[in-house]
């Protein structure tokens, strides 16, 4: 084997590495507000099960459009309108999170895959906790990971995004 030969293997052995290793690890990461739910004061299981569950419900529901849709598109804020108490947290929550997205890397400002970690529900009643997981493509082979507590309030029946910056 030529030593060009050798230098062309090793150079595609890095690569192979860079895909297989690097593929499963966030490039960047951004943390927000993980302590909030450190802080709260949960209703008991029991009671909060049936909107524990209809809050999880609701996350899946929005962030499944978020994996298949840009963020900034008019049909996709038509499509998560829905999620949101009124016009102003709609507006909030595409500019936070296409800024976000953008500092982050996420490739066409959409979201590769996400993991709720875990759902909490105060002892009010109305606000919810999320803790969530959200990667995005940066480039081809790697994520950037989103982790942060999102805070979801209950309106009637219905629980809606509270959208913040952290």
């Amino acid at each position: 084997m030529t030593s060009g030969s050798r230098y062309a293997v090793g150079m595609l052995a890095l690569a192979l590495t860079l895909v297989v290793f690097g593929s499963g690890c966030a490039l960047r990461h951004h943390k927000g507000n993980l302590d909030r739910m450190q802080d709260a004061i949960s209703l008991p299981e029991e009671e909060a099960a049936t909107d524990t569950a209809n809050l999880q419900q609701r996350v899946v529901s929005l962030y499944d459009i978020l994996k298949t849709d840009k963020l900034t598109t008019n049909l996709t804020k038509r499509k998560i309108a829905g999620f949101f108490n009124d016009e102003k947290d709609l507006v909030d929550f595409v500019a936070i999170y296409s800024s976000l997205f953008r500092r982050m890397g996420f490739k066409k400002e959409r979201v590769a895959s996400y993991k709720i970690q875990d759902i909490l529900i105060e002892e009010n009643g109305v606000i919810g906790l999320v803790r969530i997981d959200i990667k995005g493509r940066y480039y081809s082979i790697w994520t950037s990971k989103i982790s942060e507590v999102q805070e979801w309030q209950k309106i009637g029946s219905q629980w809606y995004i509270l959208p913040k910056v952290y």
